[in-house]
């Protein structure tokens, strides 16, 4: 395609998809996946997908529309599997969209747990965007 032949990337060339297995460090006192971990591990992987995109180091600049399914928990044991891709790109920030899902160890499924959209921008060659 034309996409490949002139060096362009598609977004689907930059996608990353990260797996993370809950253990106790994860989880609140309750034993359910902490909101705070999630957030940090969807930062790790769309970050690595805006940067796998542009070629550069990326910063985030905000984070938007996330929201959870109401029947899924994860709890410790289960798999959490992240998946980021660039949705849009512009020339000063770049969107990442985000899709998780828990593989249940209990339950023996995968289901979809959450959705975000990441934005970043370049850094600049001496640090800040």
């Amino acid at each position: 395609s034309a996409a490949v032949s002139d060096g362009m990337k598609t977004p689907r060339d930059s996608q990353i998809v990260m797996f993370q297995r809950i253990a106790a460090l994860n989880c609140d006192a309750d034993g359910n996946l902490d909101a705070g971990e999630l957030l940090r591990w969807g930062d790790l992987t769309t970050c690595a997908a805006a940067e796998a995109h542009c070629g550069a180091n990326c910063v985030t600049r905000a984070v938007s529309d996330m929201s959870f399914e109401e029947d899924v928990t994860p709890v410790v044991g289960d798999t959490v599997e992240l998946q980021a891709t660039p949705s849009f790109v512009g020339k000063t920030s770049m969107a990442v969209a985000l899709l998780v899902f828990v593989r249940s160890r209990k339950l023996r499924k995968k289901m979809a747990y959450c959705s975000a959209l990441f934005t970043y921008v370049k850094l600049g060659e001496g640090g800040p965007p």
